[in-house]
């Protein structure tokens, strides 16, 4: 009888092993399927753009609104730079009166070369 427990228990651990492969391999396959899925939306698209040329021109005219846009930002973002860089002089010049005018002047002209 002693020998039977252990392999009722070896019994048990097979057959939870089993479960939960069996378990393993079914979310790996709904994996793939999602994965079967997505690719061939993907197929589908690249036929699409490559067969219809108003799409082609649409993605074109959206990829040039946006590198314009993209263009436009970093020139605000350049402006908003040279606004704080020039309230920073301003702030360090009322901050320290007693300094010479000369390193004040010095300080701005490096800071336009920066920018």
């Amino acid at each position: 009888m002693a020998r039977s427990e252990p392999q009722d228990r070896n019994y048990d651990n097979v057959v939870k092993m089993v479960e939960d492969l069996n378990r393993d391999l079914e979310k790996l396959l709904e994996e793939m399927e999602k994965m079967t899925v997505q690719a061939t939306w993907m197929a589908y698209d690249m036929v699409v753009m490559r067969t219809n040329p108003d799409l082609a021109n649409s993605m074109r005219r959206l990829e040039d609104a946006f590198l314009n846009c993209k263009e436009e930002m970093e020139k605000r973002w350049q402006e908003v730079l040279r606004e704080s860089k020039a309230i920073l002089v301003v702030y360090v010049h009322i901050q320290l009166p007693g300094r010479s005018h000369s390193l004040h002047s010095q300080y701005v002209h490096m800071e336009e070369f920066d920018l």
